[in-house]
């Protein structure tokens, strides 16, 4: 077994008191609203980037938040919309999770269709959003070929 040898000065301990004492000044300092906002845009922003770039989106991260936020952005139409309704579904999220704060919040199959309708909107055919795909499955007989 490896024992590192070192040895506690008062020098060290006197830089980790002035180190906690910093930790502390931080974790409890209030966070201005300007910085909490601007905080939260970021999040948001980066979430939506790269929950869509997992995808397949080809936005970089400043193309989805000029997309996010309205601003013109050269790329193909379905990369936008799907931006610009991930957003809207981590939006309608918040607001859900916000009105529902003293309450269970309860993730059933209508609440998962109604998200995938948000998300697909403009991308798929209405009578495609919120439904399940269905895949057919082939079954060969081997004695027939």
């Amino acid at each position: 077994m490896y024992t590192p040898k070192y040895s506690i000065t008062n020098k060290i301990l006197k830089h980790v008191g002035i180190i906690e004492a910093c930790r502390e000044v931080v974790d409890h300092a209030p966070l201005l609203p300007y910085y909490e906002k601007e905080f939260r845009k970021d999040a948001l922003v980066r979430a939506v980037h790269h929950g869509t770039h997992i995808e397949g989106n080809e936005l970089n991260l400043t193309q989805a938040e000029q997309a996010m936020f309205g601003q013109e952005v050269v790329a193909r139409e379905r990369d936008i919309q799907e931006v610009i309704n991930y957003r809207k579904v981590m939006e309608h999220i918040e607001n859900v999770k916000c009105q529902m704060s003293n309450v269970k919040f309860n993730i059933d199959e209508e609440l998962i269709k109604n998200l995938h309708r948000m998300i697909v909107e403009k991308i798929l055919a209405t009578e495609r959003a919120g439904v399940y795909r269905t895949t057919q499955v082939v079954v060969k007989n081997s004695m027939t070929g």
